[in-house]
């Protein structure tokens, strides 16, 4: 199982107000976690992870999953990849970087 998973919009919004965390945050929300939880879902056995290379995440996973295969060291490979971009912080951050390449 090679889940890709880029952003963690989610995390950092729970983040952002201590006394409101849920009890379970930590197990719940990290994205090392999402390939694990499928592999033990369907009861998977061989490499099981997350992987984060930024825009290309998935595409790094699929890349990982042929490996896998090529070497013999998986018999099938289980690719998938997520990001939800619910929080403005990483716009407003992106903004402001093509401020700083326009003062340049």
């Amino acid at each position: 199982m090679f889940a890709g998973a880029f952003f963690r919009d989610y995390q950092d919004a729970q983040l952002r107000d201590p006394l409101t965390l849920p009890r379970q945050q930590m197990l719940g929300v990290g994205a090392a976690m999402a390939a694990n939880r499928l592999s033990h879902f369907f009861d998977l056995r061989g490499p099981s992870m997350a992987i984060d290379t930024g825009c290309s995440t998935t595409l790094t996973a699929l890349h990982q999953a042929c490996q896998s295969l090529r070497t013999g060291e998986s018999d099938m490979s289980i690719v998938g990849g997520a990001n939800v971009m619910i929080n403005s912080d990483i716009f407003v951050t992106m903004s402001s970087l093509q401020y700083v390449d326009s003062l340049i």
